[in-house]
């Protein structure tokens, strides 16, 4: 019997001592020994978990996102060029059309 057919009769709830009947395994000699079970003094202590604080968390993002766009915003501004008298009269005079 190939290894899929005995998966298949196992699966289909035949035990061990099933098949070794049909002649499919090699009978066991030595039981299998079982694992004892300790007993059960006091319950085992697993660590538990510290709450997330997501309001935390998401405030802390938001605040630092927008301390990093104020920071783009002063690197990136520009003030226009102040015109001196000179540049408006001369603006009167021969006008470019707005091109500069």
């Amino acid at each position: 019997m190939k290894a899929e057919e005995i998966l298949t009769l196992v699966r289909a709830g035949f035990t061990r001592n099933d098949l070794a009947a049909l002649g499919v395994v090699q009978p066991v000699d030595k039981p299998v020994d079982k694992p004892v079970d300790k007993p059960v003094d006091k319950p085992v202590d697993k660590p538990v978990d510290k709450p997330v604080d997501v309001a935390s968390i998401v405030s802390q993002a938001v605040a630092a996102t927008v301390a990093e766009m104020q920071k783009n915003n002063m690197l990136g501004a520009a003030q226009p060029k102040t015109e001196s008298v000179d540049d408006i009269l001369a603006q009167i005079i021969a006008p470019t059309g707005g091109a500069k």
